[in-house]
C-alpha cells in the first residue's frame, strides 16, 4: 500500500516546492473569507521580524479584526501551521518564501487592476462607489449614487437578476478597495489605485486628441 505524504508529514530530506507551499499558505488565507485581509496584512506587516505581541497589537489596529471570532493568537497559529510565518523560539514572527509568494498574489493594486478590466462596463460604477467611499458611506448612499448607472448584469448565470449594488460592493472589498470601516470606506491601497487611475485618465484623452490633430 502506498501511502500518500502531506506537507506536514513530508520527508524533510525531501521538502515540497516553492510552488506547493506557497499554494498551501493561499489555500489557507482563503479558508474564511473573513480572514483573508487580516492575514494578507499579516504576511505583509512580517515581511521584516516582528516580536508576537507587537503582531498581536498591529492586528487589533485592523478593522475587519473587529468582526472575527478568533484572537489574533489564532490567526497567527494558522499561518504558521500553514508556513507562511516562521516563529522562532524566541517569539519572533517572519514572514516565510511560501507566505510572501502568497501575499504576492494578493497586492490589492493587481486585484484591482484585474477587477477593473473584467468587466470593462462595470468601470464607470466602480470608479463612482471608490469616490464616494473617500468619506464613510452606508448602503443608502451607494445605492442611491447607483442609480445614475444602468443595471448591470449579475455574473451568476444562474441567476436571471441584475447585479445589486451590494454584488459590486463585495467585489470592491474583496479587492481591497473598500473596507467596512464604520461604513463603507476607501482603503489606502484603493486610494492609491484610484489617484493614479484618475491621474492617467485625462493623460491618455489628450494623447488621443493630439494624434487625431497630427494625423
Amino acid at each position: 500500500m502506498t501511502t500518500t505524504r502531506t506537507p506536514e508529514t513530508a520527508d524533510p530530506t525531501n521538502p515540497a516546492s516553492l510552488e506547493d507551499r506557497t499554494e498551501r499558505a493561499w489555500k489557507t488565507v482563503h479558508r474564511r473569507g473573513s480572514f483573508i485581509h487580516i492575514m494578507r496584512k499579516t504576511l505583509e506587516h512580517c515581511r521584516t521580524q516582528r516580536a508576537f505581541s507587537d503582531m498581536e497589537r498591529e492586528m487589533a489596529t485592523y478593522p475587519e479584526f473587529r468582526y472575527s471570532d478568533q484572537s489574533q493568537a489564532s490567526i497567527i497559529r494558522m499561518l504558521v501551521n500553514a508556513g507562511a510565518l516562521e516563529c522562532g523560539k524566541d517569539r519572533t514572527l517572519r514572514t516565510t518564501d511560501a507566505g510572501a509568494g502568497a501575499a504576492d498574489r494578493m497586492r490589492p493594486s493587481e486585484q484591482l487592476r484585474a477587477l477593473f478590466d473584467e468587466d470593462p462596463e462595470r468601470q464607470g460604477a466602480y470608479t463612482t462607489i471608490m469616490e464616494l467611499c473617500r468619506t464613510p458611506r452606508e448602503y443608502p448612499d451607494v445605492e442611491e449614487a447607483m442609480r445614475a448607472f444602468p443595471s448591470f448584469t449579475s455574473h451568476n448565470e444562474l441567476s436571471g437578476l441584475p447585479a445589486f449594488p451590494s454584488a459590486l460592493l463585495a467585489k470592491l472589498e474583496a479587492a481591497y478597495g473598500l473596507v467596512w470601516d464604520e461604513g463603507w470606506t476607501l482603503t489606502p491601497e484603493g486610494a492609491a489605485f484610484l489617484n493614479e487611475r484618475t491621474a492617467r485618465t485625462p493623460r491618455e484623452g489628450a494623447d488621443e486628441t493630439e494624434e487625431r490633430r497630427t494625423a
